[in-house]
């Protein structure tokens, strides 16, 4: 929700994936008053995670204001795969929890559409960030840490 920087009380956001990524997600998402759709290839995994969660459960990708990607689609580079059917939806933000040292194809997939990205660098930046504060007690550094996980 860090990462994400936005009020989400009752904005729309599609959630790809259903496997323990999303769940946080799902949770998080939902505690900060979205309206949570969850999509997955295998839609009875979507539909489980949604009733769970006393979230929707989306039969299609669909359009929504957040886009936010749980799936492993660019872990290794690949470009997005045709199940993910991206036409025609035009987010307003796209969040990507995959992270290396070039952008995925979601990431370039939303910057072509004047999205803004977050990817999955500044997710785990994010992560990263709260736990010093809790572990800490005192503010993370972002600025350091952003430029050391950039590195």
């Amino acid at each position: 929700m860090d990462a994400l920087g936005s009020d989400l009380e009752g904005v729309p956001v599609l959630v790809l994936g259903a496997g323990g990524t999303a769940r946080a997600a799902v949770w998080a998402l939902r505690e900060a008053g979205a309206e949570v759709a969850v999509w997955n290839r295998t839609a009875d995994r979507a539909a489980e995670l949604a009733g769970e969660f006393g979230v929707r459960h989306a039969t299609a990708i669909e359009p929504a204001r957040v886009l936010v990607n749980v799936t492993s689609v660019g872990l290794h580079g690949e470009d997005l795969p045709a199940q993910l059917e991206l036409d025609g939806i035009e987010p307003e933000i796209v969040a990507d929890v995959v992270y290396g040292s070039e952008p995925t194809a979601l990431c370039r997939w939303a910057e072509r559409r004047g999205a803004r990205v977050v990817d999955g660098l500044e997710m785990l930046l994010r992560q990263g960030a709260r736990s010093f504060e809790r572990w800490t007690g005192c503010p993370a550094p972002l600025d350091v840490m952003r430029r050391a996980l950039r590195r």
